[in-house]
């Protein structure tokens, strides 16, 4: 794997400049949602700088945040690494713009949803190795039937990326038949992300059982935050 670079891409939406979370905002208020977007990709942002200090120094990390809006990509929250325009169109145009552009210069390409904050380090490392080394693609399948993490080194055609209807309990599968014949070759553990109030208490219960150690500073943040958003409500 000896210089191989792999961009890891977070999709995010910026306050101010996008609606954010707004089946989460009917439950927990439209200031509480967006300020958890926030910490989220946050916590996000520091599982990958964690696991790109862990990787084999042969393999270079790059993070990017995939920006939704033209005017998002020089906010302060997305300062600390560079910024890529997501593009016009529906989510699978989109995927299939970054993906395509980032995998000009890259030899991997994964992409992060910014609402699966108990995220750890060591998956996406594996997500790493796993995308450098195989045939086929990684996939961190989401408790929905969607997916919070994909991963891949060969070039997907648009029309396979616009084929699949997101945002439904068959995403994943539409997606990997889309992909046929690549094959998944690695599964990370499935994953809750957050789109309404039931999932915000279940990730929040997710986290407080983990001890101090295994959490990253930034979902120490994060639970604090939801900890008390819960108790208001």
């Amino acid at each position: 794997m000896t210089g191989k670079r792999c961009a890891v891409a977070i999709f995010v939406k910026t306050p101010g400049l996008s609606p954010l979370k707004t089946r989460l905002a009917e439950g927990i208020g439209k200031e509480a949602a967006e300020k958890f977007h926030e910490l989220s990709a946050r916590a996000t942002e520091e599982a990958v700088e964690t696991a790109a200090v862990h990787l084999d120094d042969a393999v270079e990390l790059e993070l990017i945040w995939a920006v939704a809006e033209q005017e998002g990509l020089n906010h302060p929250l997305w300062a600390r690494h560079p910024t890529l325009l997501q593009g016009e169109g529906g989510l699978g145009e989109r995927l299939a713009q970054v993906y395509s552009s980032l995998l000009q210069t890259h030899e991997a390409v994964i992409f992060l949803g910014a609402d699966a904050p108990h995220l750890v380090p060591t998956m996406v490392s594996r997500a790493v190795t796993s995308c450098l080394q195989s045939e086929g693609y990684v996939v961190g399948p989401a408790s929905d039937g969607g997916f919070y993490l994909f991963g891949c080194r060969h070039p997907i055609a648009p029309a396979q990326w616009q084929s699949v209807g997101y945002s439904s309990s068959e995403t994943l599968s539409a997606l990997e038949h889309a992909l046929f014949p690549y094959n998944r070759t690695e599964t990370l553990p499935v994953l809750g992300d957050v789109d309404t109030r039931a999932d915000f208490q279940a990730v929040h219960d997710h986290l407080s059982a983990l001890t101090d150690q295994k959490l990253l500073a930034s979902q120490k943040q994060l639970l604090t935050f939801m900890g008390h958003v819960l108790q208001r409500q």
